[in-house]
């Protein structure tokens, strides 16, 4: 039986992947969802100065313990920047992954994030990411950059506004993202990989997810009409069900 590992993306917890999750475990996978240091009650004495390599690290533990515990590795389900976490981790310790399925992901470095959107929303921030302090997203910017899709007046959508907002990020991982830091080698990552796009996504938008496609040429692509938060927005059964149906047919 194949093992999925979620890895969530900023500001974010296992909380935004339940549904997916029990989706997948009512088909009959093992899943595990991990909370990165320092989000969703996870410990994290300096958040402010956790790096991207750090995420990468708290992922690997997991990937270990389900890799000894069933003999297989994990095939990874990643968004935002959980997505970036899983091409480096890939990278990496290739033998701790099976497969790779990169949500509305993050890119590495050589390809830009920074759009005039994202700019505009994070100069507020710019020196708590310069000085590597942790920071809180505002709930105006939570419903410009994730939650663009959903409706400012819906209860279910505040509520996730607000547990994005009472999560802090660290200003050194947002640095590393904001300015392409982190170069992935294409080379190296071997497994299938499927590139999962929101058509509606402001933050990670289609043509991020193209380039994406590109660097890993071998890959297959689906692309939905979603915003950032394909787990969470109305009709995320379609989305998730065509992924498992990728998987089941793809990683053997």
């Amino acid at each position: 039986n194949l093992v999925i590992l979620m890895v969530h993306g900023m500001f974010g917890g296992d909380w935004y992947f339940e549904s997916w999750a029990k989706f997948l475990q009512d088909i009959g996978f093992q899943v595990y969802v991990l909370n990165l240091r320092g989000h969703n009650g996870s410990f994290c004495l300096k958040l402010g100065s956790v790096s991207i390599m750090d995420y990468v690290s708290d992922v690997k533990k997991v990937a270990d313990y389900i890799y000894k515990k069933y003999s297989i590795p994990p095939v990874m389900i990643a968004h935002s920047m959980g997505g970036l976490i899983a091409q480096k981790m890939t990278e990496v310790y290739p033998y701790l992954v099976k497969g790779l399925v990169l949500v509305a992901s993050a890119p590495p470095k050589g390809i830009s994030v920074l759009s005039f959107l994202v700019l505009r929303k994070i100069i507020k921030h710019m020196l708590k990411i310069v000085f590597n302090k942790s920071f809180n997203m505002t709930r105006k910017d939570c419903f410009s950059l994730v939650l663009n899709n959903f409706n400012k007046d819906d209860t279910e959508a505040n509520l996730v506004a607000k547990k994005f907002m009472s999560t802090p990020e660290s200003g050194k991982a947002a640095k590393e993202l904001a300015l392409s830091l982190i170069p992935v080698d294409h080379r190296k990552i071997n497994c299938k990989t499927l590139i999962v796009a929101g058509s509606k996504d402001k933050i990670c938008p289609l043509n991020i997810q193209w380039e994406i496609k590109e660097k890993y040429y071998f890959s297959d692509y689906f692309q939905f009409e979603r915003g950032h938060m394909l787990m969470l927005e109305p009709g995320w059964e379609k989305v998730i069900s065509k992924i498992s149906d990728w998987i089941s047919m793809n990683i053997f």
